[in-house]
């Protein structure tokens, strides 16, 4: 396909369009040990979930059936960033490389402190519940509904606990072993998750003779897509450890050594941003 019809396509769907095809092979191809090393992580991901399934179980507010539920949410997640890397979606995919880092925290933090954990998780729920309910409330979203129901809501609003809180990244890193990647986490949300100057300056390049800049939209390049792809996997590599020693499935924990020691092998990455893309 010619970088015009490329461009067409790209026009016409963005990163659904059929250029897509071609662009996963090429992008796979030139980042070929990253997504072999992906995969094989996110084997050893599912086969750990699998047996996570049926050993934890009972109350859902055990350490066990919690840590479980939060592999599960990672394995999906995780699978996610690599969809998204390999169609060069970058800033998508370390929006989503920061979510497993917010697992990989949560996890240490019940093989820290279970109680205490678990303490937080029910209170950010009911935190969560209290704020949609004031927000109901001050914006009159239900003034349609009868005073009796009203009513009920402002009283179910007011039983709740003011001193409870919403769980925080990081005071929930700060309770384990991963606290020194609450900077990874504090940059992927400045370089991706949020709409920051950072963020879109990911948009712009500079031309050639550096006298202007352009708008820049399409697929990462090379080094930015190895970048996602290496923050997805050492916040993975996280999860997996967290997770294993904190159930004690030593048997799929070895397994994560061997990948471990690929990744260091890896070339180190850096998040910058290219000058230059698709011509769109």
């Amino acid at each position: 396909m010619s970088n015009e019809q490329r461009r067409a396509s790209f026009h016409a769907t963005g990163f659904l369009g059929e250029h897509m095809s071609a662009e996963i092979v090429e992008i796979r191809t030139q980042n070929g040990e990253w997504f072999a090393l992906a995969e094989d992580l996110n084997e050893v991901l599912q086969k750990t979930a699998v047996r996570a399934i049926e050993v934890n179980r009972g109350d859902n507010f055990t350490p066990g059936t919690v840590a479980t539920r939060l592999l599960l949410r990672s394995c999906g997640t995780f699978q996610a960033a690599l969809l998204m890397a390999e169609r060069g979606m970058v800033t998508e995919g370390q929006t989503l490389a920061r979510s497993l880092l917010e697992n990989a925290f949560c996890l240490a933090a019940i093989h820290e402190k279970p109680e205490k954990f678990i303490e937080l998780l029910r209170a950010d729920a009911e935190a969560a519940r209290r704020m949609q309910g004031q927000f109901v409330i001050a914006q009159g979203l239900s003034a349609g509904s009868d005073p009796a129901t009203q009513t009920r809501l402002r009283e179910v609003v007011a039983a709740i606990g003011k001193d409870l809180n919403l769980l925080s990244p990081k005071k929930v890193a700060a309770m384990g072993p991963f606290i020194r990647q609450y900077l990874a986490y504090q940059k992927l949300s400045n370089d991706a998750a949020h709409p920051s100057a950072t963020s879109l300056h990911r948009f712009m390049a500079t031309t050639a003779d550096r006298s202007a800049w352009i708008y820049r939209w399409g697929p990462g390049k090379d080094e930015e897509i190895a970048f996602t792809l290496s923050q997805a996997i050492h916040a993975a590599t996280s999860v997996g450890v967290a997770f294993t020693q904190l159930t004690e499935d030593f048997e799929h924990n070895r397994m994560l050594g061997p990948l471990a020691d690929r990744l260091k092998a890896l070339p180190e990455t850096h998040g910058r941003v290219g000058e230059s893309s698709i011509s769109l």
